[in-house]
């Protein structure tokens, strides 16, 4: 089961892994933007699956 997040929540348990990352809220809207991260909508509100955004920024090795 996907673990999702909100947009800010995704960014700052980036953030706790890595203090120097350079993904912030900015970069995971423009991933959702351009239609390369998959999200749920919920109201206003824009969720992403955890593991989605550390498989499209590289963090994390593709599982098959």
């Amino acid at each position: 089961m996907k673990r999702l997040r909100t947009v800010n929540a995704a960014a700052a348990e980036i953030k706790a892994m890595d203090e120097k990352t350079a993904i912030n809220v900015w970069a995971i809207r423009q991933a959702i933007k351009d239609g390369s991260l998959p999200f749920t909508m919920s109201a206003t509100r824009y969720y992403v699956a955890i593991e989605d955004v550390l498989e499209r920024f590289g963090l994390m090795e593709k599982t098959k």
